[in-house]
């Protein structure tokens, strides 16, 4: 087993200050809010765009009826997943 010594200094440590820390932080956490409320919306978009096709082709409504609940669906659930985050 040999070691090899690197010539590379080693990192220096960084050592922040209050408002540093807070901005750091609230980007670290803005940024876990974003992407958890991609996935809620790709979780729950698809379940109810497919049940609402599926009872469209049903009861053979027309493909404009369809396509208007399915585009008012997904603003209601964008809507709550929005108001979710705020409150």
């Amino acid at each position: 087993m040999t070691r090899r010594r690197s010539t590379e200094p080693a990192e220096e440590e960084i050592v922040l200050g209050a408002p540093e820390f807070k901005a750091f932080a609230v980007d670290l956490f803005r940024d876990a809010i974003v992407c958890n409320a991609g996935k809620a919306v790709l979780r729950r978009v698809p379940i109810g765009i497919g049940g609402i096709v599926g009872v469209g082709m049903a009861t053979r409504s027309g493909k404009d009826l369809v396509g208007t609940v399915v585009g008012v669906y997904a603003l209601g659930v964008a809507t709550s997943i929005f108001l979710s985050l705020s409150g």
